[in-house]
């Protein structure tokens, strides 16, 4: 699940919008730690988003799942967060985790889409027989890193009832640092990473905040390198959502965010972390011959304090209006900055009933 962001790009205006395709079941039970989340609105609606376990009672998500649209947030009651590779099935039979707290990245923005990440609290620790926390990855990536990425969202585009009742993966091939800036002039390659298109594979709707990874030679052999945050298409193809040539899907990189999320689950890095024991360079493939590295060398966000007042909504937040089953929203001047949430809305007659996606919500922000 992603949001978009319009930008110039060789004279083609594009946005960023939420948005597996293309993928498989996961079958391995080691990757419980993807939580299926759902956010229980006021009006009979939910969204949903996936996350990332990574202490007994800290998930990762994207910041977009809490503040999905300019006039909206969820509050902590809010939600409901289940595990396990068939998540969605538990959803409609028993209760999910409750979350206590919310927290988010202090310089979050609606209208970049920049400092995606958000920390759910749960009210109790997650037991292992239930889901192992998983490691963030801190190690250097490159284009020919392989990647993966899971989530519970769609798995047909434009299909609303294709929703997985099961973890999905599918693999990923990353962009490099100038292909990513050329189809998103916010990017930053210290937060994000972007992926290159392969025919037919791509994350959707609903696996906003869920986790893109990476093998590691460790005691650990997966970490996770980021977390889906949005993408950009053409802006005026209504059908462009995902897993499309002219579609580019962003992460936000969470080892630059590290410091924060420490800050906010109250444990060391080396507790949440973790590198390859080697240090040499992927050697090269056909798909990356510029051995271009994916992020740049900056200092990492590491003194950023988490922000979890609900006093004010993030920066860049333009006031619009829209309906359950569809949306509409006055046009500010141009330039624009269109955003199609990650979070998928459902209806959801009970709490627990999660089984059509109807809708989606959408905002019109001003690009100061």
């Amino acid at each position: 699940m992603a949001c978009l962001a319009i930008a110039q790009t060789n004279g083609t205006q594009h946005k960023t919008v939420p948005r597996i395709v293309g993928g498989s079941p996961m079958t391995s039970k080691g990757y419980g730690f993807t939580a299926y989340i759902i956010a229980h609105g006021s009006d009979n609606t939910a969204g949903l988003c996936t996350g990332v376990l990574i202490t007994p009672t800290a998930v990762i998500t994207a910041a977009h799942c809490v503040f999905p649209d300019s006039k909206t947030s969820y509050g902590a009651a809010d939600y409901e967060i289940w595990f396990g590779l068939d998540a969605p099935t538990q959803a409609t039979k028993t209760p999910g985790f409750k979350v206590s707290r919310i927290q988010w990245a202090s310089d979050y923005s609606l209208t970049t889409l920049l400092a995606d990440v958000a920390v759910l609290h749960l009210s109790s620790p997650v037991p292992d027989t239930v889901a192992v926390p998983t490691k963030i990855y801190t190690g250097p990536v490159y284009q020919d890193t392989p990647v993966w990425a899971a989530g519970f969202g769609r798995t047909r585009p434009n299909d609303s009832k294709s929703q997985s009742s099961v973890l999905m993966y599918v693999g990923l091939r990353l962009g490099s640092s100038s292909y990513c800036n050329a189809h998103n002039d916010n990017y930053d390659s210290s937060s994000q990473l972007c992926t290159s298109y392969l025919a037919g594979r791509d994350t959707c709707l609903g696996d906003s905040g869920g986790p893109l990874m990476t093998p590691t030679d460790g005691e650990y052999p997966i970490g996770v390198v980021g977390i889906t945050s949005m993408s950009t298409y053409p802006q005026n193809d209504p059908n462009a959502i995902c897993a499309r040539s002219d579609i580019t899907g962003y992460y936000t990189r969470l080892e630059y965010f590290i410091g924060m999320i420490t800050k906010a689950v109250g444990v060391s890095a080396s507790e949440i972390t973790v590198s390859n024991t080697t240090t040499s360079r992927p050697a090269k493939t056909d798909d990356n011959t510029d051995n271009e590295a994916v992020t740049a060398t900056r200092a990492k966000n590491t003194d950023a304090a988490p922000t979890s007042s609900r006093s004010s909504l993030p920066t860049g937040a333009f006031s619009f209006s829209y309906s359950f089953e569809s949306y509409s929203y006055t046009k500010p001047p141009s330039p624009t900055l269109s955003f199609l949430s990650g979070v998928v809305m459902l209806n959801s007659a009970s709490p627990r009933a999660v089984a059509s996606v109807v809708a989606l919500v959408a905002a019109a922000l001003l690009l100061a």
